[in-house]
């Protein structure tokens, strides 16, 4: 009898897993709002040139963010210019909280674009749902149970909870908890605007190099002739308020740990951020980080980023980049 029952649970498993793969391949379409907007997975280029005919859409938005070397998203870039029609990008992970300042941008975009329009992830699943669930709550004012249904098993979410829509639409209900108000459209919208803080404390940043050894596309960076001293550059900035990200400290796998010093101007990330114009702005958001090469192991290890986010709480997180001793 045992068996029998360990048997079906693994045969429920296989069957939701193999569901989770397929869904993508049957392009996940479903209406979000009648005329105004519409949801997908990944369409060829041929469904979407026929879904732009059949619905008249006049812009996609890509969630999967800007991925020029792929096929996909070359032939979905040629289908929108042959069209004439907008093609807006954004990089949302499908279980992890969105970034502050996408998320703020997919919102002012979603208020202002033309419509009807679609917005598209890789399964039409987690980031789709979550897109559509901030829709409908700026568009209709829909209470919070009829959101997290664009999230949900019906659209091919298998564990909502720790989908980026679970976990974003958490946070803002414990904040909601926290200044004993009741949901809405517009508290949404002040929430993000104001209240929200991600994974990383809402902060931009990036590891350039280790001991004049530049960390590649694959964020990591490989030291062969060890110094005493490792010192490593890169820059930080808060994206919400434009102040540098005070008593920042960096992590080797999450042990060894030093304080980053803000010491040199960097024009071409104030560029890059859009801030040249802007009125505030830090002067030095390149840092450096100084550490003893008896302090960090062979091998690759995984740099991390502490800080005190305004007294609120600590936050700590992987940045992404390793740093490999040879």
């Amino acid at each position: 009898m045992k068996t029998n029952v360990y048997l079906i649970g693994i045969l429920g498993t296989f069957f939701l897993i193999l569901l989770y793969a397929v869904i993508p391949f049957y392009n996940n379409i479903h209406t979000v709002i009648s005329g105004t907007v519409y949801r997908s997975g990944q369409l060829s280029a041929k469904r979407l040139e026929t879904f732009i005919n059949e619905k008249d859409i006049k812009g996609v938005i890509n969630l999967r963010g800007q991925r020029v070397e792929n096929g996909w998203y070359q032939s979905e870039k040629q289908v929108t210019e042959r069209r004439g029609i907008p093609h807006f990008d954004f990089e949302f992970k499908a279980h992890e909280l969105p970034d502050y300042t996408q998320v703020n941008h997919l919102v002012r975009l979603v208020v202002n674009i033309e419509k009807p329009y679609l917005v598209h992830c890789w399964r039409g699943a987690e980031r789709a749902g979550f897109a559509s669930a901030l829709i409908l709550a700026l568009e209709k004012d829909l209470p919070l149970k009829k959101l997290k249904e664009q999230f949900s098993l019906r659209y091919g979410v298998l564990f909502p909870k720790n989908s980026i829509g679970g976990l974003f639409f958490n946070e803002y209900e414990k904040w909601l908890g926290s200044v004993h108000k009741p949901h809405s459209g517009k508290r949404l919208s002040a929430f993000i605007q104001d209240h929200y803080v991600d994974s990383t404390g809402n902060m931009k940043f990036y590891i350039d190099s280790a001991s004049g050894v530049v960390f590649d596309s694959k964020k990591k960076a490989v030291i062969k002739k060890v110094p005493k001293k490792i010192k490593i550059g890169g820059w930080a900035i808060d994206a919400k308020q434009f102040i540098v990200v005070e008593d920042l400290f960096l992590k080797i796998d999450g042990r060894n740990k030093v304080k980053v010093m803000y010491k040199t101007k960097r024009p071409d990330v104030i560029k890059f951020l859009g801030l040249a114009d802007h009125k505030k702005y830090p002067e030095k958001v390149g840092w450096e980080a100084v550490l003893n090469s008896s302090d960090v192991p062979q091998g690759c290890q995984k740099l991390y980023f502490e800080f005190d986010y305004h007294g609120i709480r600590r936050i700590d997180f992987f940045t992404g980049f390793e740093l490999c001793i040879e």
